[in-house]
């Protein structure tokens, strides 16, 4: 039987005496300068323990991580809900390509299962919605360890989305869990991680004891109101404790929206709400469809990266104006402040690369199932490179004159995803293996074999086909952006929309390991590996931003093991 999952990952102008007084307020308070990766460097890495696998998390995680900065330990959040304690072990460096050859931490402590999870209608780890944890926090100041969560279907409303705890001798005890009612947020924007804000720019703000920002945003997806295809950001004060029992949602407050990107079907999408795959590529047809429009505000949340293309919903944006946008990623942020270098420091996976092409007659393809030869008409993956081995792409393989009435393409149920096994750069054949019977082979009877159809499409990019969305490959990139644009936005002066980046690279080198193209599923099944962001830290006291990225060594019975890589900041005037 086939698995099946559905894919998510009015401005007035404040009284110029109020704005001046924060502006002024600003100025005189925000005397660090601005991060820059001029100023970053790899210290080394290691591996964290392999997680358990369960619903908790999902398959292969992701598993979120926090750290105490006091004594730099970790706690990762498992697969079975328990949380995993560990202590940074000496780093390798230079950090190896081949992660594999790490040998992971051993755990120090288990401390059972996260208790401060509730919320309306199961919508938390371990109930009967659907949710995933997707962030952990350790709040120094009171020692607490928080878990952000939310549910992973397609409609998400306001319910609770993260919860703390505190620690005994043996166990976690519950402080509470919460939602923020923000009402331009929902629990997959709010769901996602807790960051917590520096004292320099609630002074700076008028924040006051807003110091918590809720939220990462966009990792479940970019469907319904409330989402974000970017970060999104709700400044709240640290909630009262309640008993986090009893399916009772909490509110921490509406608080105030510092950067969000609300979803918009109105700009330059190769999304179409009837089928996924035709429109790729669409912004570099000579007549784009009619779906591919000047961007509309509220506007997706800007990147530097222009190798992708997504033909899947509608709120998913394409380059426009030698600029993409941050669509279908998972994404991660820190707030960075050491009193010399200061910024926001964002990580996240986004798709990388496109093809649509077809397959040629001759030679005919073949197939003897589940492996298959075809011959197609361009290799080129629209990034500077070409299809390679591995990655996983989509091939109509079933005639609906012969395959039967299941033979369609409603959810790409003509197509079968396959995985690359060889190139021929020279001729432009194709050797690949179809997935197994649960997600790769198209939905007719098989009478063709499932062979690919002389002249059917052949795919690569992000694509909805047979209940999920899937991409062929990667890239993990990194942003800096200034603090000050999200001042701005709280004083009135800028909308949550129109935060953009500062510096904005492919982030390989910096974070190695994965490579420029990220492969993001298991060659054999097709299982995400969930290479993405799980934790972005700070740790000013010793000048370091911590990243961890999940799926980094693999072991039968086992979620993934973490890479976490500790980055010096350097640089200003120490």
């Amino acid at each position: 039987m086939r698995r099946y999952a559905r894919g998510l990952f009015a401005f007035v102008g404040l009284p110029v005496a109020v704005a001046a007084y924060f502006w002024l307020a600003h100025a005189s308070a925000q005397t660090t300068s601005l991060l820059s990766f001029s100023n970053l460097t790899n210290a080394g890495c290691f591996l964290t323990p392999f997680g358990n696998a369960g619903p908790y998390t999902g398959v292969d995680g992701p598993h979120p991580i926090a750290r105490r900065q006091r004594d730099k330990h970790y706690f990762m959040f498992g697969g079975n809900g328990h949380i995993y304690e560990f202590a940074e072990p000496p780093l390798t460096s230079p950090c190896p390509s081949d992660l594999s050859a790490l040998t992971p931490v051993e755990v120090l402590k288990d401390w059972g299962v996260f208790p401060a999870m509730d919320a309306s209608e199961g919508g938390y780890p371990g109930g009967r919605g659907g949710a995933v944890a997707f962030g952990a926090t350790y709040v120094d100041a009171q020692d607490w360890l928080c878990v952000s969560w939310t549910r992973t279907h397609a409609g998400i409303g306001q319910s609770n989305s993260f919860g703390c705890a505190t620690f005994a001798t043996d166990r976690l005890l519950t402080y509470g869990c919460w939602f923020t009612s923000n009402p331009d947020t929902n629990q997959g924007s709010t769901g996602t991680n807790i960051t917590l804000i520096p004292q320099s720019f609630r002074n700076a703000y008028g924040l006051g004891n807003n110091s918590w920002a809720i939220g990462d945003g966009g990792i479940t997806g970019t469907v319904n109101k409330g989402n974000s295809t970017g970060l999104s950001l709700v400044a709240i004060a640290p909630p009262s404790p309640n008993s986090c029992s009893g399916g009772i949602d909490h509110d921490a407050g509406r608080g105030t929206l510092l950067v969000h990107y609300e979803v918009n079907n109105t700009g330059p999408t190769c999304g179409n709400l009837n089928i996924s795959g035709p429109f790729l590529g669409c912004g570099t047809w000579a007549r784009p469809p009619a779906q591919y429009v000047e961007p509309t505000p509220p506007f997706a949340m800007q990147t530097a990266a222009t190798n992708y293309s997504i033909s899947a919903y509608s709120t998913d944006w394409d380059p426009w104006g030698g600029h993409g946008y941050v669509s279908q990623a998972a994404v991660k942020a820190t707030w960075y402040d050491d009193a010399v270098m200061q910024g926001i420091f964002h990580v996240f996976l986004m798709p990388e690369g496109w093809m649509s092409t077809t397959v040629l007659g001759s030679p005919p393809p073949t197939m003897n199932y589940p492996n298959g030869t075809m011959r197609v008409a361009d290799l080129s993956t629209h990034d500077g490179q070409f299809l390679r081995p591995g990655d996983l792409i989509w091939v109509k393989t079933c005639d609906p004159r012969m395959d039967g009435p299941n033979c369609d393409p409603t959810n790409n149920r003509d197509t079968s995803m396959v995985v690359v096994d060889s190139v021929n750069m020279a001729t432009g054949d194709v050797t690949f293996h179809t997935l197994g019977e649960d997600l790769g082979p198209d939905f007719g009877n098989g009478t063709t074999g499932h062979r690919p159809l002389v002249g059917g499409h052949v795919w690569a990019g992000y694509v909805y086909a047979h209940g999920a969305p899937t991409m062929t490959r990667g890239q993990i990139r990194c942003q800096i952006i200034d603090p000050a644009q999200l001042g701005e936005v709280k004083i009135g002066r800028r909308r949550p929309y129109e935060v953009v980046y500062h510096e904005d690279i492919d982030c390989a080198d910096l974070l190695p390991g994965f490579g420029s193209i990220v492969a993001t599923q298991d060659p054999t099944t097709g299982t995400p590996w969930k290479r993405q962001p799980v934790g972005v830290i700070p740790d000013p006291a010793r000048q370091q931003i911590i990243v961890a990225l999940g799926g980094a060594k693999f072991a039968p019975e086992l979620d993934s093991a973490t890479v976490v890589h500790v980055l010096n900041v350097g640089g200003g005037s120490r």
